[in-house]
Parts: structure tokens; sequence; C-alpha cells
């Protein structure tokens, strides 16, 4: 086995391990996530921030598909 093969092996195990890591997870925080009924609560702060968790899990969906590639 060519020893280029162990680092392209090695991507390609991390890679696979971060996006399932992404999937599981952003099932897990997309669920978690309520819409509200009245329009004054789109507003909130409290709305927002529950975004950030499901936001970390796309970047780390994307960084697994970057070195899948």
């Amino acid at each position: 086995m060519n020893p280029g093969w162990h680092g392209m092996i090695k991507r390609k195990i991390i890679a696979s391990v971060f996006l399932i890591i992404a999937i599981v997870l952003g099932a897990i925080f997309y669920r978690e996530v309520s819409f509200p009924v009245h329009p004054e609560e789109y507003f909130k702060v409290e709305y927002y921030t529950q975004f950030g968790p499901l936001a970390i899990c796309i970047e780390l969906f994307i960084a697994g598909l970057y070195l899948l590639m």
C-alpha cells in the first residue's frame, strides 16, 4: 500500500464521522426548534438563539463534505 493512502483513508474516516455527527445532532436540534404563532414573537432574541446549534451543525456538515472531496 502506498504511504499516501493512509492519509487519505484517515481523512475520509474523519469526514464520515463529521457528517454522521452533524446529521444526528442536526436532527436533534431541529426537533427542538419551536415556531411561534404570534408574529411579535419572531422579533425576540429567544427565537433566534435556538438556531445557533443548528447553524453549527450545518457548518460541521459542510466541513465534512470538504474533507470528503
